[in-house]
């Protein structure tokens, strides 16, 4: 990653002054939805990775990772209309720093951190949602990029195939042209016929 962000408003207007096309938030947030481009958030605090105990069945709080970076916001929890979500699939676009090189975050698979609250009724911790607004949510530039790429690429693909398409009015020249080559189809004697009765065929009832 290049550590460069927009804000959702920029990202409007960087997609604007590339493709022509005039976007507001809302268009921006829709197409992250869609997933054609990654919505995140910036993070700076702990997130703690849990396991349950095979001996009791109980989720248990077993490691913590503080560190700073930023998280992506899933496609399913966005809405055009911003506001405030929570979500608890945790996934990483780019860690910043970490407080302990054993701690690395980078180092887990997708989903193996949450946050977490201490539950007096299960008398432990349990895992946590993350909370986020989603009118303060971040993109990365990459995802700009080839988000604008591939719409031009499209755009180029379709004036190809309409360009290849091209239909050229018919010309006096071509009907005559035309009327000839019906003429020359039929039988000589039609042909002799059309020409003593001034093209017209007289028809005997």
């Amino acid at each position: 990653m290049s550590g460069d962000y927009y804000t959702i408003a920029e990202a409007a207007e960087f997609i604007a002054s590339k493709t022509g096309k005039k976007k507001n938030v809302k268009d921006v947030l829709l197409n992250a939805k869609k997933g054609k481009i990654r919505l995140c958030m910036w993070f700076n605090g702990t997130l703690y990775k849990f396991n349950r105990d095979k001996g009791t069945n109980k989720l248990q709080s077993i490691d913590d990772y503080k560190f700073s970076g930023y998280i992506q916001i899933p496609c399913k929890r966005i809405t055009p209309e911003g506001g405030e979500i929570q979500f608890g699939e945790v996934t990483l676009i780019e860690v910043v720093d970490v407080w302990a090189s054993n701690r690395d975050p980078r180092t887990l698979d997708d989903n193996e951190l949450s946050g977490r609250y201490f539950d007096s009724q299960y008398n432990g911790y349990l895992p946590q949602n993350l909370f986020c607004n989603l009118d303060e949510a971040l993109i990365p530039e990459q995802d700009l990029d080839d988000f604008v790429g591939q719409y031009q690429a499209e755009r180029s693909l379709t004036n190809k195939d309409t360009s290849a398409i091209k239909i050229t009015p018919e010309t006096e020249s071509d009907r005559t042209n035309t009327k000839k080559l019906r003429r020359n189809s039929l039988d000589p004697a039609i042909n002799k016929a059309i020409e003593n009765a001034g093209n017209t065929i007289p028809i005997n009832v």
